[in-house]
């Protein structure tokens, strides 16, 4: 241990920095597109982002496998790409039955049966006010 002769306090030693990991640039993709894919799932992005991060976390794959961003990024893509084509098409089958004009003519029997007026009347009525 070198002493400073001056004040007898201890030289510092030399910190020896942490060697940098450097993150691919792939796997911090696919983290970030497998995170997105789960925000967009009912605008229709978890299907093509949910695709776009799976590649992404393949592509990142090296000589040293997979890091933890890119297994992390790959379970978020495949978690929005599943639950993308479960929740699209049940919300599609959802919004069907309100499109159809069988819905529109139960809608109005039930509503001239309640209110004794159709709804397309009161409709129009309103329309033909002016604001």
């Amino acid at each position: 241990m070198d002493v400073n002769s001056t004040n007898n306090i201890p030289a510092p030693t030399p910190v020896q920095p942490m060697p940098k990991q450097d993150p691919n640039g792939l796997s911090v993709a696919s983290l970030v597109v497998g995170i997105c894919s789960l925000v967009f799932i009912c605008l229709g992005g978890g299907l093509i982002l949910g695709a776009l991060g799976i590649v992404f976390a393949l592509l990142s794959r090296g000589i040293s496998g997979m890091n933890t961003q890119a297994k992390v990024g790959l379970g978020l893509s495949i978690g929005g790409l599943a639950l993308s084509t479960i929740i699209i098409p049940a919300m599609l089958l959802a919004y069907v039955p309100y499109v159809s004009g069988e819905f529109q003519e139960e809608f109005n029997k039930e509503f001239n049966r309640n209110y004794n007026e159709t709804y397309n009347e009161i409709y129009d009525a309103i329309d033909e006010i002016e604001f």
